[in-house]
């Protein structure tokens, strides 16, 4: 099985991977090129994948079905649901399996956010961000949005994205970010998905185990960071859009 992580990115990503390598033999990748972002996921949320963008694809799938070893693979990418998610399904139908993985928001804000790079005229932006006003999104967006309001509504597409693939049947397994380090949960995560492990009683004290996850003290900073960064809209929110934002799916 081809197992890939929905997520929004500052999640454990990088550690996920670190133990698929270290405990069972599915080869693992974090993050490989091509990532397929920015332009490429324009172009395929649209539906309107151009030429380069449709080479790009190819050439990341037959990687990975290179690299996959008895059919079984395991990557970790932000990217997966927000561009590439509906190719792998159509592409290697019943043969998928999802990881949701979830971190609160106020932690993904701040850890997201304090990565962030200045660009044009100062502002902050990131590569792995969608447009909340491109074609094909889940979750209705508006310009003018600040960046905190941009990433913060990357979080609920990337949610929306994973409950529409969860419908369609796709094996899927949710895992919280505050137990990223549960070694009863990671045995539940491999059952879920037939994979041989050699888990250990408890995950060794390393640089390369997720160690971030917050206490009430760091919570409360984060909090604080985003109070004093936020900023209001730049641009009046639609009395229909305002409707759309405040509805609940059901």
């Amino acid at each position: 099985m081809k197992i890939f992580v929905a997520s929004t990115g500052r999640c454990g990503t990088r550690f996920m991977t670190w133990v698929f390598r270290h405990y069972t033999t599915v080869p693992a990748f974090h993050e490989p090129d091509p990532k397929l972002f920015l332009t490429d996921a324009e172009g395929l949320n649209a539906g309107a994948i151009g030429r380069d963008t449709s080479q790009r694809i190819l050439r990341k799938f037959r990687w990975i079905e290179t690299m996959a070893k008895n059919g079984d693979y395991f990557e970790s990418s932000n990217m997966f649901i927000k561009s590439w998610a509906d190719a792998a399904a159509a592409r290697w139908e019943g043969e998928i399996g999802i990881v949701y993985l979830r971190r609160d928001l106020a932690g993904y804000l701040a850890s997201f956010t304090r990565r962030g790079k200045r660009g044009k005229k100062g502002r902050f932006e990131s590569a792995f961000l969608l447009d909340p006003t491109a074609p094909g999104n889940r979750m209705p967006g508006f310009e003018g949005m600040s960046y905190y309001e941009i990433v913060a509504w990357n979080y609920f597409e990337a949610q929306a994205r994973f409950l529409e693939m969860k419908k369609t049947g796709i094996p899927t397994f949710e895992l919280e970010f505050k137990d990223i380090n549960s070694i009863p949960i990671w045995k539940e995560l491999f059952s879920t998905f037939g994979i041989e492990h050699r888990l250990p009683p408890k995950f060794p004290d390393n640089a390369d185990r997720h160690q971030s996850i917050f206490d009430d003290e760091s919570r409360l900073l984060a909090l604080q960071h985003l109070k004093e960064n936020w900023t209001e809209p730049l641009a009046e929110i639609s009395p229909e859009n305002k409707n759309r934002l405040l509805e609940i799916p059901k």
